[in-house]
């Protein structure tokens, strides 16, 4: 009984410290100033099991803002996830498409009810 109970605080203990060591979730890149919160964000898609390995960049006003690659590419978690990582992607196209024909719209260059022929002549 003694030795069951020993062994069950070992257990405790070692599953204490193994869950309290920080995780590295191999995130690199750079960051301009002002947008640090940005990695804290990003570093959440790993923590919260979200994604194995990701890559974000964006531009504001023309400069790059920020550029960050983090955890793994693989399963087993061997190949690290970096911005240079190449990623197969599907249909992304439709959302930018989507902004620029509102913005269009928007400034007068374009009519949803207009014939595409207008726009695009046989």
């Amino acid at each position: 009984m003694r030795y069951s109970v020993a062994f069950v605080w070992c257990l405790f203990i070692f599953s204490i410290v193994v869950h309290s060591e920080p995780v590295d979730y191999n995130i690199r890149g750079t960051i301009k100033p002002g947008w640090e919160f940005v990695r804290n964000l990003f570093r959440e898609n790993f923590v919260q099991d979200r994604d194995l390995g990701a890559s974000v960049a964006a531009y504001y006003q023309g400069s790059l803002a920020f550029e960050l690659g983090g955890g793994w590419f693989d399963q087993s978690r061997t190949k690290p996830y970096d911005v240079e990582t190449l990623q197969l992607v599907f249909s992304t196209s439709k959302g930018l498409v989507a902004a620029a024909v509102a913005l269009a719209v928007q400034r007068g260059l374009l009519d949803y009810s207009a014939l595409v022929t207008r726009y695009w002549p046989e």
